[in-house]
């Protein structure tokens, strides 16, 4: 096991233009544990933490790419979902969500899904269905077997309960909603929010689901780049918003750069994972940035369970490895 020393930082004020206050931001290296050393990749795709399991996948693999790790030793117990054309595969595999021990697993480019359970053992029991595919990106389950989906060219981009909630960020139409809108959705099922975040800029709102509605409580949009062209918005790609999100019990984290500290171009990043944030932003319920922390590596991915206060993620240090902090 290796960790990593801690230095505390003096904090300073960030202003948010959504606000109209200022905001005291304690900054911070963050000692962590590795889990994993090392993860055989190009490129992880997503990650997934529940009570038992650390889940990753690695989209440029056509066999078993979903890697199921026990959660409390690090070792890889199984692998589930093969990437083809055949009955029991996937074009474009996702994952929309590991609830328990259910992986719900879609195509991005057809109407398979599947429900994979996990147990103890290792071993899996699968069932494909359909679904309607209408360009949905993200899933999450509300309650047993009651899915909420996400799809950025909606002007009510949650549907749920054969209905559709929320907003996009945007007052305005725009033609290119689909990408400049895509995100992450993440829920706390102790607090019933459901939570959503923008990648191309820096943007939060927050809903209620309950009674079987999805109600909006607030948003937290920072001062952004842009202009209006042919009815599409060109965003000035040098400034990025939240490429991931996770829920912990106390903290809504979100990986993001710290451009006060690193004020990188991120139009120049690409894939040189060199260049990658090392630090990840809390924020409480009530959506006030509260500490930005400081990993001491690039960060890849990160994923939590909403019943604890630990942060998983996979960095790069100089391999892909998954390590654990407690926040």
């Amino acid at each position: 096991m290796k960790s990593k020393v801690v230095f505390y930082l003096i904090g300073i004020s960030v202003f948010f233009s959504c606000g109209n206050h200022t905001e005291v931001v304690e900054r911070s290296e963050k000692e962590y544990k590795v889990i994993t050393d090392s993860i055989e990749s190009v490129m992880p795709g997503q990650l997934f933490v529940n009570a038992d399991y650390i889940l990753w996948t690695n989209p440029f693999t056509t066999e078993k790419n979903v890697h199921i790790l026990d959660k409390k030793m690090g070792n890889e117990i199984l692998k589930i979902v093969n990437t083809g054309k055949g009955p029991e595969e996937f074009i474009t595999p996702s994952v929309g969500y590991v609830q328990d021990n259910k992986v719900f697993v879609f195509d991005l480019n057809s109407d398979k899904a599947a429900y994979y359970q996990l147990s103890a053992e290792g071993s899996s029991d699968v069932e494909f269905i359909k679904r309607d595919r209408q360009g949905e990106t993200r899933y999450l389950e509300v309650s047993q077997g009651q899915l909420l989906s996400f799809n950025p060219l909606l002007e009510k981009p949650f549907k749920f309960n054969n209905e559709f909630w929320g907003k996009l960020p945007f007052d305005q139409s725009i033609k290119n909603n689909g990408s400049v809108s895509q995100g992450n959705i993440l829920y706390n099922s102790d607090r019933q929010y459901l939570i959503y975040s923008t990648m191309s800029f820096s943007y939060l709102s927050i809903y209620q689901i309950k009674d079987g509605k999805i109600n909006f409580i607030s948003e937290k949009k920072k001062e952004f780049d842009y202009d209006i062209v042919d009815g599409e918005m060109k965003l000035n790609r040098k400034r990025k918003g939240a490429s991931e999100m996770a829920l912990t019990s106390d903290y809504i984290v979100t990986l993001e750069r710290d451009y006060v500290t690193d004020d990188m171009d991120e139009s120049t990043v690409g894939r040189d994972f060199t260049k990658l944030p090392h630090t990840v932003f809390l924020y409480d319920y009530d959506l006030n940035l509260k500490k930005i922390l400081n990993l001491g590596m690039p960060i890849l991915r990160i994923a939590a369970d909403p019943k604890e206060n630990y942060l998983y993620a996979i960095g790069i240090n100089p391999d892909f490895m998954i390590i654990k902090c407690d926040l």
